[in-house]
């Protein structure tokens, strides 16, 4: 889903839009829907809870990457996992 269609859509259903697209993408738009959390939630615990919201899905689908990813080439996952 493009960037322009995303932002169109209320925070809480581009959150769970953030579900599907794709694992090269993600980084992307997580950055780009944290700018907008910042911008959109006056409230801190509102904004605390769409940040922790976002990084739980990215956490979630890199983790399911790596696990594919360490199924097919266990070296290629390597280059997911960030640096030491």
């Amino acid at each position: 889903m493009s960037w322009a269609i995303l932002i169109q859509l209320p925070l809480g259903v581009a959150l769970m839009v953030l579900t599907t697209v794709p694992e090269n993408q993600a980084p992307d738009r997580a950055r780009r829907l944290l700018d907008r959390a910042k911008q959109e939630a006056a409230e801190q615990p509102k904004r605390q809870a769409i940040v922790e919201m976002i990084s739980t899905i990215i956490v979630y689908k890199f983790m399911n990457l790596k696990r594919q990813t360490h199924n097919s080439n266990p070296s290629s996952c390597l280059r997911y996992l960030p640096p030491s």
